[in-house]
């Protein structure tokens, strides 16, 4: 594997050949989503280019963007593993048929090797070869928006340049050396593996999130061992601004804390650390949770309006050390290293922060002890989705498609479609109605938010036996409607559901079902109608085939019934029906 962000690179400026209709087609998807808003383009049924402009200097910088859309997205989908190479390969250039061509040229920026940004020129052809023939050319920098640093693959002098690095910053009061490369004596860590190391109580290292304007949501992923059980432990910071001094005001971080016996999130100011979590989980939740174990933390940030999600995941023991980034990114080859148990936590927060700045937000890690805690990876990754769905098919295969508020899985046409993931950058969607069915599951990410208008309107999600995930930050609203309808707000599958910090707004009825078991952490459900006939009901199906039944889990779930005509002496909590009934200590309902 070659550290493209860390290691001496070279310049290169070539240019490559491809044609056919599956470049057409991908092409055409990348610079057309973005340009049909602005009136630039049009696209037939099959994907092609129709009438681009009357101007051939204007077909050229089309095709010109073409380009440059095209080399951004190359870039984005093989980092951090890089080959420019395979992007651009010879001398004819990319065609798209009888609407011209472009070439490229690639360069890795040699003076800008942490952020790995990528210098790209593009040049649009038009009518090559004829009278018309003209030509543009658009040059620019890009940054895949992936930093990759993985320390047990480092050797020592790599890890102390990444700690001299000046792109990483350390507090002022603060001295570099007290981070180090080092071995980790933990017995399944073979003695020449290297990583980032420190011991020196109230250490802080930061590193820039290449986030911009346009893509400003991202994850950051980080492999730690903490040394001692009773130690204090470390932090894992995200969507941190430093101060003069270099030290996080305003910031947030995800705990790993044995001294407060906590999983938790907490904001900084002023280079302190709150007394009181935004949130946390019991850790004991982790099957075998131990203080001293590997543990791989995620942190998906999304949202404008922030939402962060944090997952702990517990690494299975192995009595082989076979690391490497890939088994930590998707868990799915085989070794020691794969996922054991998870636990997540969520947190929404206001982010007041000026991308289009000169500005820096930043991630890194912090030790909250005097013990030695032990680093062997972070990676930083931006979320690069502009409002597309995926379609996972029944061989794991992504689609992008864009959003459509009505999908039925699979369809006439791809009957191996079998899946559905709704991401973030879909954002918010003002339909009639939304109504959502994949068999094998359906994940919603944080920053969606789908309002329904109709007087009949509804948000509907089914599964058979898949999951269906709603993250933290979710809004489902339907106070619009006018309806009886029991499937206003509906989620029911036989697998789980799990609705963690999502936020629900129905005017008469809000129904959740699983086969499984539903987890309801700190969601908020509201209705509004001032009827009898509202409702809010989890049900457990206990007749799902092959499906286990399992629970219901309430943590700080709120739920509101508002304008609602009661007696003084009524129950607020009447309108609650089906197996949540039992639970009703268990939440906060007014």
């Amino acid at each position: 594997m070659t550290n493209t962000h860390l290691r001496q690179k070279k310049n290169v400026a070539i240019c490559g050949a491809q044609s056919g209709s599956v470049l057409m087609y991908l092409v055409a998807v990348i610079v057309v989503a973005g340009a049909l808003s602005a009136g630039l383009v049009s696209l037939t049924t099959t994907s092609t280019f129709t009438q681009l402009s009357q101007g051939n200097s204007e077909q050229a910088r089309y095709m010109a963007m073409a380009g440059y859309e095209y080399a951004k997205k190359r870039l984005h989908e093989n980092a951090p593993d890089i080959d420019i190479d395979e992007i651009a390969d010879e001398d004819e250039g990319y065609s798209l048929g009888d609407h011209g061509s472009f070439k490229l040229k690639l360069g890795e920026i040699d003076n800008d090797l942490f952020a790995g940004r990528y210098e790209i020129v593009s040049e649009g052809i038009a009518y090559k070869g004829t009278s018309r023939q003209a030509s543009y050319k658009i040059k620019g920098k890009f940054s895949p928006g992936f930093i990759d640093v993985p320390y047990a693959e480092m050797s020592e002098k790599e890890i102390e340049n990444f700690i001299h690095h000046s792109a990483v910053k350390v507090p002022d009061d603060q001295n570099r050396d007290d981070w180090e490369p080092d071995s980790d004596p933990d017995n399944r860590v073979p003695d020449d593996v290297k990583v980032l190391r420190s011991s020196v109580g109230g250490s802080m290292l930061f590193v820039p999130v290449p986030a911009t304007n346009d893509y400003n949501q991202y994850i950051v992923r980080a492999v730690v061992r903490n040394s001692e059980a009773d130690s204090e432990g470390y932090a894992v910071f995200f969507d941190t601004e430093l101060n003069d001094e270099n030290k996080p005001d305003p910031g947030y971080s995800f705990n790993m804390d044995p001294d407060a016996d906590e999983l938790s999130i907490r904001e900084w100011d002023d280079g302190e650390r709150a007394d009181e979590p935004e949130t946390e989980v019991d850790p004991e939740k982790i099957e075998d949770f131990d203080y001293e174990d590997f543990y791989y933390i995620e942190i998906r940030v999304t949202g404008n309006s922030r939402a962060a999600r944090a997952t702990i995941y517990d690494l299975e023991d192995g009595a082989n050390y076979d690391y490497t980034p890939k088994n930590i990114r998707n868990f799915k080859n085989d070794g020691p290293w794969n996922l054991d148990s998870d636990l997540s936590l969520s947190h929404s927060f206001s982010f007041d922060f000026d991308f289009t700045s000169e500005e820096q937000i930043y991630a890194g890690f912090k030790i909250l002890g005097d013990e030695p805690v032990y680093f062997h990876h972070l990676e930083i990754e931006l979320i690069h989705d502009d409002g597309q769905i995926i379609i996972i098919d029944d061989e794991g295969n992504r689609i992008e498609e864009e959003f459509s508020p009505i999908l039925e899985l699979p369809t006439d046409e791809h009957e191996n479609w079998v899946e559905l993931e709704i991401k973030s950058g879909v954002g918010t969607q003002e339909y009639d109605e939304f109504d959502f069915y994949a068999p094998e599951g359906i994940t919603v990410e944080s920053g969606v938010e789908f309002l329904s208008e109709s007087a009949q309107g509804k948000v509907k999600l089914e599964a058979d036996s898949g999951d269906i995930n709603i993250e933290d930050g979710v809004v489902f609203s339907t106070t619009d409607s006018a309806g009886n309808d029991p499937e206003e707000i509906y989620i029911k599958t036989c697998g789980n559901v799990d609705i963690q910090g999502a936020q629900f707004d129905a005017r008469r009825y809000i129904y959740i079902e699983a086969g499984g078991s539903i987890n309801a952490r700190d969601a908020d459900l509201t209705v509004s109608t001032n009827s009898a006939q509202l409702g809010i009901d989890f049900v457990l199906n206990k007749e799902c085939a092959d499906i286990e039944t399992g629970n219901i889990e309430v943590e700080n779930l709120y739920m509101e019934f508002l304008n609602r005509d009661q007696q003084a002496e009524a129950d607020p909590c009447e309108a609650i029906e089906g197996d949540l009934r039992d639970l009703s200590d268990n939440f906060d309902c007014p």
